[in-house]
């Protein structure tokens, strides 16, 4: 039976990554050997001996595939928007901070001193400020993430009240003595506060082309998706693993030390930004395979699976008292904090997965993709967030746009353009919203190709 073929190799020319994958597809454990492989498939494809008394089989996937190609065909299914392939969501704030400091300040700049007067008026809690001025100095900051942050804080402070202020304080208080990556994850939280607040500046930080505020929120809108759809995929299916168990320890550390591993993935993986940048450098805590059914109880196994499968469960929390509590829930003690490969770090163990272990990745990878594929990403309800009244005249001069580009040849159904473009992407005799037309609204917007 060691003589059997797969695609015309034999099992023991295959290579150990070749091995691992017919094992994931068989649902055998990662221990199988070569002769427990060969049974399972003789029983799976119900095949019959030769003459020899040697049986051989054919599977119908390539294990030949490089990694690149693996990976390169689970992209084509999604559309491609800036936020993946363009700029990242850093690179984003930087500009924006550079926009502002030169608006606001006119190139004097602002000290940290001057900052921390200015908070201080808001808040009156010595302690707070002091873990403010700490925090600020944390030495693995780099020059630029300490100018990000002043500036994020400046623009927090003045365009927010009180309450927003308080919790971007609070968010640094608890940060401050913990550990590098809850550093650097809060860090990522206050450029987002700052982030959202740009629109309530009354500065010319952004350049003002008849769209930039209807792009602006397309891009807001992705940027919570991605954050959702991760949460989803990937935070909450190993929280449930772990309070399975009652080990709130590592529920605790998922968002921020796993979501390294997984965050690091999705870069190396597909080359792609995820919802914010990987602590690469960040230890390997609160991770675990939650896909590989040899792991868990099969009744906590099926309760994580059905949470994945319903899109409607994006960005959704599970109530602890739903979560199945069984005898065993992990099946092996050294299954803890490990993710498909070795590694001491969150960018080691993702290198090694891709150069080791890709095909095994890619159920997860798909899990997070799959919110951004066609008929998951252009749905009426995208439709209808765009087709809001602060948007319907940038919306009437893309039909006009389209039109003068020969883009759109029907007959002007109404005086209000927004409400022609808006019949134009609904099919009113068959009651259907029209993807293929949404999605040349979005590239003639320039969000996504």
């Amino acid at each position: 039976m060691i003589g059997s073929t797969v695609n015309g190799m034999a099992m023991t020319k295959l290579s150990s990554e070749d091995v691992e994958y017919i094992q994931m597809k068989l649902g055998l454990p990662s221990t199988a050997t070569l002769e427990v492989i060969n049974l399972k498939l003789i029983e799976t494809l119900d095949i019959e001996p030769d003459d020899n008394g040697d049986f051989h089989f054919h599977f119908d996937f390539d294990v030949s595939q490089s990694a690149q190609t693996i990976f390169s065909d689970i992209l084509d299914k999604i559309i491609v928007t800036k936020r993946f392939f363009g700029l990242s969501f850093t690179t984003d704030v930087t500009n924006f901070i550079k926009s502002y400091k030169r608006e606001t300040y006119h190139g004097r700049g602002l000290s940290h001193k001057t900052l921390m007067n200015k908070i201080g008026r808001k808040i009156h809690n010595i302690h707070q400020l002091e873990r403010v001025r700490c925090f600020y100095n944390y030495p693995r900051f780099t020059g630029e993430q300490r100018e990000n942050l002043l500036y994020s804080l400046d623009i927090i402070q003045k365009t927010s009240d009180y309450e927003l202020l308080k919790v971007q304080v609070q968010l640094i208080v608890e940060s401050s003595h913990q550990c590098e990556a809850r550093h650097f994850d809060t860090l990522m939280q206050i450029y987002r506060a700052a982030w959202n607040s740009r629109n309530i500046l009354l500065t010319s930080c952004f350049p003002h082309d008849g769209y930039s505020g209807l792009k602006g929120k397309i891009q807001d809108y992705l940027d919570e998706r991605k954050s959702k759809a991760f949460k989803t995929a990937f935070v909450i299916p190993t929280e449930i693993v772990y309070r399975s168990i009652h080990d709130d320890i590592r529920v605790n550390d998922v968002n921020i030390h796993g979501s390294n591993v997984y965050l690091s993935l999705i870069e190396q993986a597909l080359q792609i930004h995820g919802p914010k940048p990987a602590y690469e450098e960040d230890e390997i805590k609160a991770v675990f395979e939650f896909l590989n059914r040899e792991l868990l109880h099969p009744v906590l196994y099926d309760f994580i699976q059905d949470y994945l499968t319903d899109e409607k469960n994006l960005g959704k929390d599970v109530d602890k008292g739903v979560i199945p509590y069984t005898h065993r829930a992990i099946r092996s003690m050294h299954a803890f904090d490990q993710f498909l490969a070795s590694g001491g770090t969150a960018g080691e163990k993702s290198r090694n997965i891709v150069k080791y272990r890709p095909r095994a990745a890619i159920p997860y990878l798909e899990n997070y993709l799959k919110f951004f594929w066609e008929e998951s990403l252009l749905t009426e309800s995208f439709w209808n967030f765009l087709y809001q009244s602060e948007f319907k005249g940038s919306l009437g001069q893309i039909y006009c746009d389209l039109k003068s580009n020969g883009v759109i040849n029907t007959l002007d159904e109404y005086s209000d353009n927004s409400v022609n473009i808006a019949s134009w992407i609904y099919n009113h005799e068959e009651y259907r919203f029209n993807r293929s037309k949404f999605k040349i609204i979005l590239q003639h917007l320039g969000v996504c190709k």
